[in-house]
């Protein structure tokens, strides 16, 4: 009665860890004190997430996967010589079938559902013997546990795959030895190829039921990539043997869908190093934030194509940018500001079109005579014959620190466009 009392205790007291806000090195410390077995747990790339670090432990195996470096193969054959394989395919706690094989025995149990499985947990015997009701409130934990990673980003999309926490960790920054990083592609299941490009595209305004199709769908668009949910975004990596991102018929649909679902994708430049994946993300995800701020028109843009929006909010965050306005372009805003005329305009759209009087004045709805009196009227005023290429290239940078800083319709308030 006494044992079956105690058992309730416990269960309500593992319970209330849900009711609390603690990290998962204070939720280990708090089970030790409920269960007093030594715990520790693990993300399903055995990242250990929290210990029981508040009493020694004389266990060299403990030792090894609480102090030493992070070893995921040589921790994995352990599991494999102590008999706890099993844990990966039951729903219950395991204990290890080779006892004598492990300084103490060993109690492990999945965190997850199904084969969905996040990570695991483990209970050791050293304080006191095991009882049949460890066996029940390990099993709650685990439950407890799962719980918990729901609340975190990095696991509540998850499918609890190695490479996902293994790109997070990249993604964070928290891997920073070189040695590391070999020995956790070494649990991937499949190669990494020498060509690599990183697809963002932002969720944040999607249900979260959308976001499981949205990644289902992509994934059978680009047959072969590698996706996770990080953040409000989804990232796909293109893992080619080739230099190409995709295939001509991958990209018209991936074009399709992006555009008809209303979702915007940026395309990182290509890299090879897996340990760089950071910086290419932050590529990718640049491009999604210039495309927004600038409503470029287009779903689907590489990196590329707006690097130097890119290299503009980097001089912006330095330097007073209106300093690099070309000096002609300057003198016709000027002299749209004095005279209420939109010869900035003018210039732009036909500059922006290869000078092509046609098709300015198609996208100016004017006819062609009139364009072209209006690029009369520009060059009297500039006193210029717009036929150096050097010097049309400052007006259109000009122009695209324009358009960054007060949007794609710039023109639109020239009036109070400072260019003093």
């Amino acid at each position: 009665m006494k044992d079956r009392k105690d058992f309730e205790e416990k269960y309500l007291m593992i319970l209330s860890i849900l009711t609390m806000e603690l990290n998962y090195q204070q939720i280990a410390n708090k089970l030790f004190q409920i269960l007093n077995h030594p715990i520790a747990f693990t993300d399903i790339s055995f990242k250990t997430l929290g210990f029981t670090d508040c009493v020694e432990i004389n266990d060299y195996v403990w030792q090894h996967y609480t102090t030493q470096e992070y070893e995921p193969v040589a921790y994995l054959n352990i599991v494999k010589d102590a008999g706890l394989q099993s844990v990966f395919d039951s729903e219950d706690p395991v204990l290890n079938t080779e006892p004598l094989k492990l300084p103490h025995r060993r109690l492990g149990c999945k965190i997850g559902n199904g084969v969905n499985m996040l990570g695991w947990v483990t209970l050791i015997e050293y304080f006191q013997e095991f009882t049949p009701y460890d066996f029940q409130l390990l099993k709650l934990v685990s439950q407890v546990l799962l719980t918990e990673f729901k609340k975190d980003s990095n696991y509540n999309y998850s499918r609890g795959q190695v490479f996902e926490y293994l790109i997070i960790d990249l993604l964070n920054g928290t891997i920073k030895k070189p040695s590391i990083l070999q020995n956790r592609i070494q649990q991937l299941d499949f190669t990494i190829q020498e060509h690599k490009h990183v697809l963002v595209i932002n969720l944040k305004s999607k249900h979260r039921d959308s976001l499981v199709l949205i990644r289902k769908d992509l994934e059978s668009i680009l047959y072969g990539s590698k996706t996770l949910i990080y953040g409000d975004n989804l990232i796909l990596i293109q893992n080619k043997k080739n230099q190409n991102p995709f295939t001509d018929i991958e990209k018209t649909l991936l074009e399709q869908y992006i555009e008809s679902n209303h979702l915007l994708c940026g395309i990182s430049q290509e890299f090879s190093d897996l340990a760089n994946i950071r910086q290419y993300y932050g590529q990718a995800l640049k491009t999604v934030d210039i495309a927004l701020k600038l409503d470029i028109g287009k779903s689907l843009l590489f990196y590329d194509d707006v690097m130097h929006y890119h290299m503009i909010d980097e001089l912006q965050k330095n330097l007073e940018v209106n300093n690099f306005f070309d000096p002609l372009v300057r003198k016709l805003i000027l002299f749209d500001n004095n005279y209420k005329t939109s010869f900035t305009y003018s210039l732009y759209t036909f500059l922006n079109n290869e000078s092509d009087y046609v098709e300015a004045a198609r996208i100016l709805q004017i006819h062609k005579n009139t364009m072209v009196y209006r690029i009369k009227r520009v060059k009297e005023i500039l006193n210029t014959d717009l036929n150096n290429n050097n010097a049309i290239h400052h007006m259109m940078l000009t122009f695209d620190l324009l358009k960054y800083l007060h949007g794609e319709n710039f023109w639109e308030h020239i009036n109070a466009i400072s260019v003093q």
